[in-house]
């Protein structure tokens, strides 16, 4: 009965240390190895001009597939403002990752940093600093979407927030 209580204990520990480590690694995959990607700079981008078929679609609240805006973060992530399911859904808003091929000016849009298919090939041009333009093909049809950077910003990324100090101004 002692040995029984000793061995589950210890599988107890080794599971529950294992669990964790199993966690951290799909944690450290998808955010913490993922370098800078260039030359897409990060921020949020608004999307005055969205393309399907040689169609322009409209700034519409009630589409759920055009693009409102979207976001690139440092380390290859983003998130797009809009009603697509292919893309990882939280609240309203679709996460994806995303790297470039500077030689191609391609940019490979995916659902997790880990998948090797992608959701979204597009050529990317950068005309400016504040603009990027996006073309290419999403099942059968051809897409041109047109960003420019937004003058929003974050306040709370952009310096230290400090609770007492902030409370007292």
């Amino acid at each position: 009965m002692r040995v029984t209580k000793v061995i589950l204990k210890i599988a107890f520990v080794v599971l529950f240390v294992g669990y964790t480590f199993y966690n951290y690694l799909d944690y450290y995959k998808e955010t913490v190895s993922v370098k800078e990607v260039k030359p897409i700079r990060p921020g949020m981008y608004d999307v005055p001009l969205y393309v399907v078929n040689k169609d322009t679609l409209p700034a519409l609240i009630s589409d759920t597939l055009r693009w409102q805006d979207i976001v690139f973060e440092k380390g290859g992530r983003g998130s797009i403002k809009t009603g697509d399911t292919a893309y990882r859904r939280i609240y309203s808003r679709a996460y994806f990752y995303y790297k470039t091929d500077t030689l191609k000016q391609m940019i490979n849009i995916s659902r997790t940093a880990a998948d090797t298919g992608f959701i979204l090939s597009l050529h990317y041009q950068l005309p400016d600093s504040n603009t990027i333009r996006l073309w290419g093909m999403r099942k059968n049809d051809s897409l041109f979407i047109e960003l420019k950077r937004s003058k929003r910003h974050f306040q709370l990324a952009e310096k230290q927030f400090h609770w007492l100090s902030e409370y007292n101004r």
